[in-house]
């Protein structure tokens, strides 16, 4: 069983340092179909990310998919998502709290959708936008604190609406999400009994950190074209994976 969850975890951890989205909107539902339960499922995605999420960011530097310099562009536009995110990673559990499961998982997939159809058809802004970038980081931690997942798809997409390269905006995506998963299994831990199974965070956390350079190789070796295509549709797949497993729960 650990075999196999080490072997789901590296695909969706593929889909994460590739394209910058997939790995809990992918993996979530099928440890809940394994048997698991959300308060285990949750924090092990979350733990995991932790660490697959920084050891992306520093193969994407590495490998030039983006620069994470002192008072870089790409390294401030990872902590402007993370200090928006952080808002949001705390307010997600409270919110989880006062809403049904149903019509937030409904919410989420019909705004993954929306973004990436927005940009598969080529609506991304000319000039980058601060703002956009803010209000997206918010929203997206909000998703990642109450599932686990949806916050890859909003952010790596959202960046190319808001004028990023999508090279830069799938590595971003890695960092930023790594420190907002930080914050937000802190703020699970306080708000849930959270039932920590140690086992599976260790299964599906060496499934993702193994994925890591081959999803950033992929990334170094895609056009830049090819690749926003490749976001949008997946942003656009993803969505209507978290509406169905959303009605079907």
């Amino acid at each position: 069983m650990l075999a196999l969850l080490v072997l789901l975890a590296f695909g969706a951890g593929f889909l994460d340092s590739a394209l910058g989205m997939g790995y809990g909107t992918v993996l979530g539902p099928l440890l809940l179909a394994a048997g698991y339960r959300l308060p285990e499922v949750v924090p092990a995605l979350l733990l995991s990310q932790v660490m697959a999420g920084l050891v992306g960011a520093r193969f994407h530097h590495a490998n030039g998919n983006a620069s994470f310099a002192r008072d870089s562009l790409h390294l401030r536009v990872a902590a402007v998502l993370v200090a928006a995110g952080l808002a949001g990673g705390l307010l997600g559990p409270w919110v989880a709290q006062q809403a049904e499961e149903k019509l937030l998982r409904a919410y989420m997939a019909v705004m993954i959708v929306g973004l990436g159809l927005w940009v598969l058809v080529g609506r991304t802004a000319r000039e980058f936008s601060w703002a956009r970038l803010v209000t997206l980081g918010a929203v997206a931690s909000v998703n990642k604190a109450l599932t686990g997942g949806g916050y890859g798809p909003l952010i790596a997409a959202g960046q190319m609406v808001a004028g990023l390269d999508p090279k830069a905006s799938v590595a971003i995506t890695n960092l930023a999400e790594a420190v907002v998963s930080l914050v937000a299994v802190a703020s699970y831990a306080w708000w849930f009994s959270a039932s920590w199974r140690w086992d599976l965070v260790l299964a599906v956390t060496c499934g993702a950190v193994l994925a890591v350079p081959l999803g950033v190789r992929t990334v170094r070796l895609a056009g830049a074209g090819r690749l926003r295509g490749w976001v949008a549709t997946a942003t656009v797949c993803l969505g209507l994976v978290a509406f169905v497993s959303g009605r079907g729960g």
